[in-house]
């Protein structure tokens, strides 16, 4: 179960010391960082930046024990999942425009296209600060 874990965070893009900071946790439960350190073997100032960037992706919560110390304990992967869930609905509209454009794609003029698009670009940087509104807005009907 453990190589597998190891293998879905991977794919999950963890890196290597992040799994190996989260499986260490989960393995001898809540830790101090000098613990963490002793456990994993990784250099204090990585296992440091790991907690940070686990803890803002929610893998795992920190209680101050005092001013200068936390305990760190691994926590469930729902945060993860539902980072993934959001990917792939991010992913799933992009599937959708792309589909809708690619039979229009034999109907294109690229190369016009972006010629137009340079010459009002270009446009757009001669004009006072009063008139690129409207020369924002022409290109953005343009293009859109």
């Amino acid at each position: 179960m453990h190589l597998k874990l190891r293998s879905l965070l991977r794919h999950a893009d963890l890196s290597e010391e992040e799994i190996t900071i989260y499986l260490s946790l989960l393995k001898y439960g809540t830790s101090t960082m000098p613990e963490i350190t002793a456990k994993t073997k990784l250099p204090n100032i990585t296992v440091y930046r790991t907690l940070q960037k686990l803890e803002e992706v929610k893998l795992v919560g920190a209680v101050p024990i005092n001013n200068k110390q936390k305990q760190y304990t691994a926590l469930t992967l729902d945060a993860l999942i539902q980072r993934i869930q959001k990917d792939q609905r991010s992913l799933r509209k992009l599937e959708l425009s792309l589909k809708e454009m690619n039979p229009l794609l034999s109907h294109m003029d690229i190369e016009n296209d972006m010629t137009e698009e340079m010459r009002v670009h270009k446009h757009k940087t001669r004009v006072s600060r009063r008139e690129s509104n409207s020369v924002y807005k022409i290109s953005i009907q343009f293009l859109g």
